[in-house]
């Protein structure tokens, strides 16, 4: 039986429960605002996070409840409600992570686009919002007779409660567990044969050998080939500098770099919070009490998953979001004024890798923000 903390312990839990989540609540909404108010920030990568976030949201809301929840009582709609929303999007983060990680895998082994595919953008967000949304339906219907409700008091807040502990294991821990081991191996999986890859002479044979275990995907074809200037993209015509480029270790490729970078991070934020957060609940689980200062290290972390989203976005796009932003706030004539710039940014290397940006294919496989409603203007001219 867990004994409930004082109410001078229980005060310390709810400030930092709801100063965790509304900081949360803050660094979405900002995620928010900058991806919807700056182009640049639409790469796929990001596109996971921003739905990550959205998870992160009904996250924070059900932290910055707290104990109220346990205050009106187990049967009450805010607890049962606190529950759910824990149960359904504190989970999602794992989720999410284990997404990117199997899309970096097929851009990596199987030819997929850089831009993901479009037929496969609703399985993603079917299975990463029901398969959670499911679980926590099942514990919020589920009941049997001479136990309580399933969502209950859970120390911290309302979730799954003590009458029903082994739920936790089998509803939240274990399945997020096995998303996250999924990810970290995928990852480890891809350093490794990338890393041979890299370390491979640069014969001609080494090429054709590239070429098979890291076939380039049709955008970055298209790519490169926008890329290099003066050069016709005729399939008659051999082109020796986007060969080469074809033939590189996939590590060397900024884009497929980039979208590796976001998913290790977002992975290892994850890994963080759910670390600190199962050393609790594990050791509750075994002695059937814990320490007060493991409730003081999750009452901090879960509800902060929101802002170690952000982090992830703000700071794998820094580059991207300060020359965004600087384009909102010069003007005309300063725009005119500052010298162009040499090379292309990771924004211009996502944008002319869609299908969308070379008028000759027809392809229409690439799954984005572009495709679902929210319109870059930048492809207009308007700036």
């Amino acid at each position: 039986m867990v004994t409930p903390p004082p109410d001078d312990q229980v005060r310390l839990l709810v400030v930092l429960e709801r100063i965790g989540g509304c900081l949360s609540l803050c660094s979405v909404i900002a995620v928010f605002i900058f991806f919807a108010l700056l182009p640049r920030l639409r790469t796929v990568p990001n596109t996971f996070l921003v739905f990550a976030s959205i998870a992160n949201t009904f996250s924070a809301i059900a932290a910055i409840i707290a104990y109220d929840g346990i205050r009106q009582g187990q049967t009450s709609p805010l607890c049962q409600l606190q529950g759910f929303l824990f149960e359904m999007f504190g989970q999602s983060d794992a989720w999410w992570s284990l997404a990117i990680a199997i899309n970096v895998l097929s851009i990596f082994f199987h030819d997929a686009h850089l831009h993901s595919l479009r037929k496969w953008g609703w399985l993603y967000c079917l299975v990463c919002y029901g398969g959670p949304f499911g679980i926590a339906l099942m514990c919020l219907l589920v009941t049997e007779p001479g136990k309580s409700l399933i969502y209950g008091s859970a120390g911290n807040w309302c979730w799954i409660s003590e009458d029903w502990s082994a739920l936790r294991i089998y509803t939240c821990y274990m399945i997020v567990w096995g998303c996250l081991l999924t990810s970290l191996i995928i990852y480890a999986t891809i350093a490794v044969r990338a890393s041979r890859t890299h370390d491979e002479p640069r014969h001609e044979g080494a090429s054709h050998s590239r070429q098979s275990s890291f076939p380039s995907s049709p955008g970055m074809t298209a790519f490169l080939i926008s890329a290099t200037p003066n050069r016709s993209p005729s399939p008659s015509v051999y082109n020796p500098s986007v060969h080469e480029a074809l033939d590189r270790p996939p590590l060397d490729d900024p884009l497929k770099r980039a979208y590796l970078r976001t998913g290790v991070f977002f992975t290892l934020s994850v890994l963080i919070t759910w670390t600190l957060t199962s050393v609790h609940r594990v050791h509750e689980l075994l002695y059937s009490e814990s320490p007060f200062a493991f409730s003081v290290v999750t009452a901090i972390v879960v509800p902060l998953q929101g802002t170690m989203t952000a982090a992830v976005f703000f700071s794998t796009s820094w580059t991207t979001l300060r020359d965004g932003v600087a384009d909102l706030v010069v003007t005309p004539t300063q725009k005119r004024a500052r010298p162009a710039r040499q090379g292309k940014s990771v924004y211009s290397m996502w944008r002319d890798a869609s299908p969308s940006s070379n008028p000759s294919s027809n392809r229409r496989d690439s799954w984005d923000f572009l495709d679902i409603g929210i319109e870059d203007q930048s492809a207009r001219g308007v700036v």
